[in-house]
């Protein structure tokens, strides 16, 4: 992983945790199912502005 940066705020990034829909609150939220579907592994943004 060589170029793995961590740390470095991304905007573009969906940020994390992500805000669930309405009705169950034990669903993922629609967005992750969304990035899962897509792409099993994508790096999101935390709450403290890095990535992982």
């Amino acid at each position: 992983m060589a170029n793995a940066v961590v740390g470095t705020p991304d905007e573009s990034l969906p940020g994390f945790p992500m805000p669930r829909a309405a009705g169950c609150p034990f669903a993922p939220p629609p967005e992750m199912m969304r990035l899962h579907a897509e792409k099993p592994v994508s790096r999101v943004r935390l709450w403290d502005g890095s990535t992982h």
